[in-house]
C-alpha cells in the first residue's frame, strides 16, 4: 500500500504543531490576548503565508517586562513573570530580587501565606532543594 505526499505532510505538521505546543508553559500558553503581554511574550515573524507569533527568548521577554512594569508599576503579577523569565535565562540573582518585589507587591493588597525565601531561586542557590 503507498501513501503519497498528501497523507504525510498533514500529519507531520500535525505533529509538529502538537509538539510546540506541549513545550510552552501554561501561563504563556493562556496568554490574554486583550492585554499588552502578548506583545511581551511573542513577537511575529514573516513567512511566505503571512505573519506567524513566535515565542520571544528570555533575555527579549525580560526587557519587554521590564517596560511594561515602568508604565504600569502597581501590577504585582508582572513582578512573578518577569522572575519566571530570570529563571529561564538562569540569572537566580536577579529573579529572587523580583520574587520578593512580587511578594511585597502583594503583602499591601493581602498577607503572604510564605516568607520571600520560598522562591525557587532561592532554594536553588542554597541547595534546600
Amino acid at each position: 500500500m503507498k501513501f503519497s505526499r498528501k497523507v504525510y505532510l498533514p500529519a507531520l505538521l500535525a505533529l509538529a504543531g502538537a509538539a510546540l505546543w506541549a513545550d510552552l508553559s501554561n501561563w504563556v500558553r493562556f496568554v490574554d490576548l486583550a492585554s499588552n503581554l502578548e506583545s511581551v511574550f511573542f513577537k511575529n515573524l514573516p513567512v511566505p503565508g503571512g505573519t506567524v507569533a513566535w515565542r520571544r527568548s528570555p533575555r527579549e521577554s525580560r526587557e519587554e517586562l521590564s517596560k511594561v512594569i515602568g508604565q504600569t508599576p502597581g501590577r504585582a503579577e508582572l513582578y512573578s513573570l518577569r522572575a519566571l523569565e530570570a529563571e529561564r535565562q538562569l540569572d537566580f540573582t536577579a529573579a529572587e530580587a523580583d520574587w520578593n518585589k512580587y511578594m511585597i507587591a502583594i503583602s499591601t493588597a493581602r498577607r503572604p501565606s510564605r516568607c520571600p525565601a520560598w522562591s525557587p531561586a532561592w532554594r536553588l542557590r542554597t541547595g534546600a532543594m
